[in-house]
């Protein structure tokens, strides 16, 4: 195995595309707020897009290591890297430890998602989005299951976006004031992200920064230099995945304006 810094090889490689689609993004959510719009339909619309990559990400790496509910809570074999490993123990040892249950979305989603979609906002779905999302989530899985190492760039990429991106994102959302998400003042104030905005919050967000970063950084041992080079590849991937469903977005929003 080729030992080297994938974490540093990874933030290297996304940077000039990070900081892109973080200006394209970021620029799109102010239109989703007032006083641009007095509803939250177009929100919604971007989150049921962005929700089928997390769906993807989360169902194809379960997928990969096992229900987590028979490992999650065993205690790590310290001898596991004593002698040769199958392709799926060394599958386990490099995606098994990423799993961090504060981390993951899918729920969270599922519950932003289904209050959004009991206000009423219009938020119907016609066939053609419906097959444009879900190629979205079969495309990843499709990616992930032929080769499970380059979950190491989804975890990073997509969970940074939250770890990193997500406090400023979440201050822009709230300015739009309690009353825009339905909520109280009293809600927003309890130092978490209730439904419909769950989706920002992490809980013990320091600590799970250290424990993806460490995670990822132990990963070198495990990775093939053509290993590593997929990952490298696969997460510029991702940022044209993100420019591509955020352009689909502006699609769908002029027709619903229209």
């Amino acid at each position: 195995m080729a030992a080297s810094d994938i974490l540093q090889k990874l933030r290297i490689a996304i940077r000039p595309h990070h900081e892109a689609i973080h200006r394209l993004n970021y620029s799109r959510l102010s239109l989703c707020l007032p006083p641009k719009v007095n509803n939250l339909s177009l929100y919604a619309l971007g989150l049921t897009y962005y929700a089928e990559l997390y769906y993807g990400l989360e169902e194809a790496w379960v997928s990969c290591i096992g229900d987590p509910a028979e490992w999650l809570f065993e205690q790590p074999d310290t001898h596991i890297h004593d002698s040769p490993m199958s392709g799926k123990e060394r599958h386990y040892a490099l995606l098994r430890p990423m799993y961090v249950p504060e981390l993951l979305r899918t729920r969270r989603l599922e519950a932003d998602l289904g209050l959004l979609r009991s206000m009423e906002i219009g938020l119907e779905t016609s066939p053609h989005e419906h097959n444009m999302r879900s190629e979205i989530r079969s495309d990843i899985i499709r990616r992930i299951t032929m080769k499970p190492h380059l979950v190491v760039a989804y975890a990073w990429v997509m969970y940074s976006a939250i770890l990193y991106g997500g406090r400023e994102i979440s201050a822009l959302l709230l300015t739009a004031g309690p009353g825009f998400w339905g909520l109280s003042a009293t809600e927003l104030r309890s130092g978490k992200m209730p439904c419909p905005l769950s989706f920002w919050h992490v809980d013990d967000a320091a600590t799970v920064k250290v424990r993806l970063r460490t995670c990822i950084e132990e990963a070198d041992h495990l990775l093939t230099a053509q290993e590593q080079q997929d990952i490298l590849d696969e997460a510029i991937e991702i940022f044209n995945m993100f420019e591509m469903t955020t352009t689909s977005l502006d699609q769908q929003a002029a027709l619903m304006r229209n």
